[in-house]
């Protein structure tokens, strides 16, 4: 017998037993083998053929039982419709239950029965939680109209009739619902709408709530701002954040709350940053006091980006020498990249000279561009002075010789008169700067470079010396051509800002 029908035989012998323990009376075994079902079906098994047996126990007298079956009978409902339907007519049988509990998940669970054929049943045992006693029914009553919206389109409307009707109630359970179901169908304008009944009761609702309102009431043009304020101070911080954008044009009374999430796990933190960037931008003044609060290290680059961006706001008080001292001691490429784009041409020098490789081969990026207009003649000047010199720094001079070719073939020079100390990297970079300098017609100094690259003990350094000999010395106009091919960006660039929804 071969190993896979051995195995076969041992899944049969096993599916076998859950079989006989799902039909006996025995609670327990029967709460074993729905346990043993969930593993199987994690680990990717197809058990169709257990969906009548499980419909068995979708009603139980043991709540194990009962929540175990339902979970998976939500899982097998699209497998077997027979097997749905029965286990529709025992949910039924729950919803009429004394215990509210058990009326709460036999909806739950209908409205999750994922079967098109059986919409039409379902809709008509909802009515019955729409009428039930418990506020939690009703409300989960509502969640679940919603939800077969979604299988079919035709319930829209009295769907949303239902939504109307419960919004105006008083009941604050029944609106969280409501407010939660109008999200599900995109039907948020009905929230706006009830605007006047929802404002009343905001401080009653559970956070989740007062956060999706406070979302979609925004644009109402009837926010209560001593309500608003009230939940600034809310322990939840979807809350906080969302009552913020309510005073983003007068931000004293927010920044407080805003700067206590800083410390929150990465995504509420993230959250608080974008909120308090927009401040940073209209109003940096009030930010000034509270520059530490930004300082390394954070909780995540979507953090650090968002709170260089801030320190850049805040202006000369803050900014660049937090940023430098942040992009020098930490390394941080998004103070680099922050302080290139905005030509602080000191700070700029700081990190060629002083900067790890990554900050400075940013810093060069930026140098190079700055050098090429009348306010970086300076800089490029001053940068012949710097010890070394490294690789980014001949870089920049690598692609700016053509503007200013009297300081090219100066920092040739330097690099032929300091050859034998060069590391491999400058010398490599310096083989780039002296064929732009022979291709350029510079003076001799260029191509005596290029020769002691040719000859050195690095192959590395030879090879791509011999490579760009070959350019410079081609008829082929399009090859002379790629020795001038531009340097892409350095990277990391500013990553995209994705913010993740709280729930």
């Amino acid at each position: 017998m071969s190993v896979g029908s051995k195995a076969n035989d041992v899944i049969s012998q096993y599916y076998s037993s859950i079989r006989e323990c799902l039909s006996s009376r025995d609670d327990a075994s029967i709460e074993v083998s729905l346990r043993l079902l969930c593993g199987l079906m994690s680990r990717g098994y197809n058990l169709s053929q257990f969906a009548p047996l499980v419909a068995q126990h979708v009603v139980n007298e043991r709540d194990e039982v009962e929540i175990l079956a339902q979970m998976l009978m939500i899982q097998l409902s699209s497998s077997d419709s027979d097997a749905c339907l029965q286990a529709v007519n025992s949910l039924y049988t729950a919803m009429k239950s004394p215990r509210e509990s058990r009326r709460l998940r036999a909806v739950k669970t209908l409205t999750s029965l994922n079967h098109p054929d059986l919409v039409q049943i379902i809709d008509k045992l909802l009515q019955i939680g729409m009428s039930d006693d418990s506020q939690y029914v009703r409300k989960a009553t509502l969640i679940g109209s919603a939800k077969l919206v979604k299988l079919c389109e035709q319930k829209r409307p009295a769907v949303k009739r239902q939504l109307q009707s419960a919004l105006g109630s008083a009941d604050t359970i029944v609106i969280s619902g409501a407010i939660f179901a109008c999200e599900i169908i995109n039907e948020v304008q009905l929230i706006v709408a009830a605007a006047d009944k929802i404002w009343p009761i905001m401080l009653a609702l559970d956070p989740w709530t007062q956060s999706r309102a406070l979302h979609h009431l925004r644009s109402s043009q009837k926010s209560t701002r001593s309500v608003v304020s009230v939940l600034l101070h809310s322990q939840n911080a979807s809350v906080v954040i969302e009552a913020a954008q309510y005073f983003m044009d007068e931000p004293e009374v927010a920044i407080q709350p805003l700067i206590r999430l800083l410390y929150s796990p990465p995504v509420i933190s993230v959250h608080a940053f974008v909120a308090l960037e927009k401040i940073a931008e209209k109003f940096p003044d009030l930010l000034i006091p509270y520059a530490s609060h930004f300082l390394p290290p954070q909780q995540c680059e979507h953090a650090e980006h968002l709170a260089v961006q801030i320190l850049g706001h805040l202006g000369p008080k803050c900014s660049p020498d937090i940023l430098l001292r942040w992009a020098l001691n930490c390394g941080n490429s998004f103070a680099a990249h922050y302080l290139g784009q905005n030509n602080f041409s000191e700070a700029i020098k700081e990190l060629l000279e002083r900067g790890n490789r990554a900050v400075a081969e940013i810093a060069s990026h930026y140098a190079s561009i700055l050098a090429k207009t009348e306010a970086g003649e300076a800089l490029l000047a001053s940068l012949l002075e710097l010890d070394g010199p490294r690789a980014p720094v001949v870089a920049v001079f690598s692609d700016t010789c053509r503007e200013n070719k009297e300081l090219g073939d100066a920092m040739i020079k330097i690099l032929t008169e300091k050859y034998n100390e060069l590391p491999r990297e400058v010398k490599t970079e310096g083989a780039l700067l002296a064929a732009r300098m022979v291709d350029i017609g510079g003076e001799n100094g260029g191509r005596r470079l290029l020769d002691m690259c040719l000859s050195d003990e690095n192959q590395d350094v030879q090879k791509r010396a011999k490579i760009l000999d070959t350019m410079v010395k081609s008829d082929n106009e399009k090859m002379r051509k790629t020795v001038w091919s531009t340097r892409p960006p350095p990277p990391p660039s500013p990553p995209v800002i994705f913010i993740p929804d709280f729930e």
